[in-house]
């Protein structure tokens, strides 16, 4: 009679310890085995203890579900994109004038990008550079005039702040441009480098610095109207408040895309691809 049982077990085995038979411990009732059961299986009948092939590819099927239903639970849903054009509610918010804001932030970008960042320096390429003052951090035209002498030289006057000339020097030559300064008094003379992949490649760092603190000001703008949103949303509906959190949020997104549009056809302009 062992002998019996244990071949009526051998098929089974398999199945208790198989992702089959662990799933179909939860959800097919003629499945549900354990070491209790297989003890005593000697005692039932062999339909009962023999799952039938359709039951194996049901279980089979729940197995697969559950697999991807948990495949899914992990997954971050993305939200759904809302309608930008017009503001949920007008009372609360102008979406246009948030929109204007960013887009503001984004112009600056360009502008800074196209003054400040050449294969060639220029002088416009120094003006915001920060040296770090007595009184604080200031951007270097705010404290110099900067002159383009030569294709090879440019020239920094420190006259009206004579005190930071050294400051400023050491700003100069730390600015990640590949600039070796000259202090001459109260002048500070920048050789023009050559341009080199080394120069190409701090330009390029450069340029995504100015993006980032871009996107800073950009979320600047989201906080300041999220402010403005709580403030005058009280009282109203909740969905409407949500929706208008929603819209400031997907301008916020679709600026920080279009700043790194930006950042990657300057970085590619700079390193010469």
């Amino acid at each position: 009679m062992a002998g019996h049982a244990a071949r009526l077990m051998k098929p089974i085995f398999p199945l208790l310890y198989s992702p089959i038979g662990r799933i179909g411990t939860n959800t097919c009732k003629r499945l549900q085995w354990n070491h209790q059961i297989g003890q005593s299986c000697s005692r039932l009948p062999i339909s009962v203890i023999q799952p039938t092939t359709v039951e194996l590819m049901q279980c089979s099927a729940i197995h697969t579900t559950q697999i991807l239903a948990k495949k899914d639970k992990g997954k971050k849903k993305k939200g759904t994109k809302v309608d930008t054009t017009t503001s949920a509610d007008t009372s609360i918010l102008d979406l246009g004038e948030v929109k204007r804001d960013m887009d503001k932030a984004l112009e600056i970008l360009k502008h800074d990008y196209i003054k400040s960042l050449s294969i060639r320096s220029s002088h416009g390429s120094l003006d915001h550079i920060q040296v770090e003052t007595s009184d604080g951090k200031f951007p270097l035209n705010h404290l110099a005039q900067i002159a383009t002498k030569s294709n090879n030289m440019m020239v920094v006057n420190m006259s009206n702040f004579p005190q930071a000339t050294e400051a400023a020097a050491q700003a100069i030559q730390q600015s990640g441009m590949n600039l070796n300064p000259e202090v001459d008094g109260h002048t500070i003379k920048v050789p023009v480098p050559k341009v080199t992949k080394e120069h190409r490649e701090n330009l390029a760092k450069v340029a995504k610095t100015m993006c980032n603190e871009t996107k800073v000001n950009i979320r600047n703008v989201r906080n300041k109207y999220a402010t403005i949103i709580k403030k005058h949303g009280q009282g109203k509906s909740k969905d409407v408040v949500f929706k208008l959190e929603k819209q400031i949020q997907q301008l916020l997104d679709e600026s920080n895309n279009s700043a790194t549009d930006i950042l990657a056809a300057k970085t590619k302009e700079l390193l010469g691809k």
